[in-house]
């Protein structure tokens, strides 16, 4: 069994409306996501190919006891 422990639930398909198939829905509220490269952190155009980074209250703050590798692994925006 798989469960994410960095973060939980992020984005939804909406409650009214169609569904749509082949996307993860609107980010919650609170949350924020973007399509960054994966080696300059530089957010990239709608359609691009990247690397998802969700920013929000319901993302883990860093690495327990290992703060060099929080610093490595998260943006300085957060």
């Amino acid at each position: 069994r798989y469960g994410m422990t960095e973060t939980n639930m992020n984005t939804s398909n909406p409650y009214e409306g169609e569904r749509r198939a082949g996307t993860v829905g609107f980010p919650l509220p609170g949350v924020t996501l973007r399509i960054a490269d994966p080696d300059s952190g530089a957010a990239l155009a709608q359609g691009e190919v990247g690397m998802i980074e969700v920013k929000g209250p319901n993302v883990f703050g860093g690495y327990w006891r290992m703060p060099e590798k929080t610093k490595a692994e998260f943006r300085a925006d957060g």
